[in-house]
């Protein structure tokens, strides 16, 4: 089992920080707290989190510490730098609007990132658009909204959507999964780990908005039981084979949440030498028909 941070070989460089925006359903918000806390307490990184979609009021109780910014302003760089030094790890968000924060805007995230070094941070944690606590969304026209220094998008997805119906009920927008997925809008159907894995890494699903320089990694959350960690396997088999790597987890875990880190293999074949013994050129050898 693996953290979060070691499961995506975060650099956690001041001089380079690593940006990781989390996106989809199923463990958004545990994920940007947990990995940035968890750097923090590993390795002594300085580590923010923030969100540019709107957060629940309450979960300013899960940072060890809270930095308020008003949007499209000046970040308050004195408050950051006093937080910083007193706790580490810190919430970086909006103000209150109804029983929800507002989120930063993506230049924020962007001016945060270049400013790191002068603060010692190595990783921003950003929580990138909502799912209404659905395990399982396909992102609409206005999200997600993903700052240009993103260098992981990580799209996140709950293993007990796995065999439900494709519906409201436990799915946030079924009609544009349905379009991600190209199924018929209304018949009954339930989500398979294909269908998973084709929305993750789909350009209109957890692939949208992704800069061309950050790594796609799907993290399935959830595998806290037998079936939901087979369901997580098979999911993240086909993502491997697509080549992207993908994560399985299960972040309330109390250890590393991290299951499994599956990802696409190569294989080196040395064919020095004469080839004397196969009787033909082993250089040439057609491998799966090519």
């Amino acid at each position: 089992m693996l953290t979060l941070h070691a499961a995506l070989s975060l650099a956690l460089d001041p001089a380079a920080p690593d940006v990781v925006a989390v996106v989809g359903g199923g463990g958004k918000s545990n994920a940007v707290f947990r990995l940035a806390k968890d750097a923090y307490a590993a390795t002594g990184r300085r580590a923010i989190i923030t969100h540019t979609a709107r957060i629940a009021a309450f979960q300013y109780t899960w940072a060890p510490a809270m930095v308020e910014a008003a949007s499209h302003t000046a970040l308050p760089w004195d408050a950051l730098a006093a937080a910083l030094d007193a706790h580490g790890c810190i919430l970086l968000t909006g103000p209150i609007v109804g029983d929800r924060r507002q989120g930063l805007a993506p230049e924020q995230v962007d001016e945060l990132a270049r400013r790191a070094p002068a603060f010692g941070i190595g990783l921003i944690t950003v929580e990138a658009d909502g799912s209404k606590m659905r395990p399982v969304k396909a992102p609409d026209s206005h999200e997600p909204v993903v700052a240009d220094s993103t260098t992981h998008l990580l799209p996140t997805l709950g293993l007990d959507a796995i065999g439900a119906l494709i519906d409201g009920r436990g799915v946030h927008r079924p009609e544009l999964v349905r379009a991600v997925l190209g199924l018929d809008p209304a018949a009954a159907v339930r989500l398979t780990p294909a269908h998973a894995a084709q929305l993750l890494a789909a350009n209109a699903g957890g692939g949208k908005a992704r800069p061309a320089a950050a790594a796609l990694i799907p993290l399935l959350n959830k595998a806290d039981t037998p079936l939901r960690l087979i369901y997580g396997r098979l999911t993240a088999h086909r993502l491997a084979r697509a080549g992207y790597p993908a994560l399985v987890a299960a972040l309330l875990n109390e250890g590393p949440p991290v299951l499994e880190r599956w990802g696409p293999v190569a294989t080196v074949v040395l064919a020095a030498g004469g080839s004397t013994r196969l009787g033909r050129p082993k250089q040439v050898e057609p491998v799966r028909g090519a």
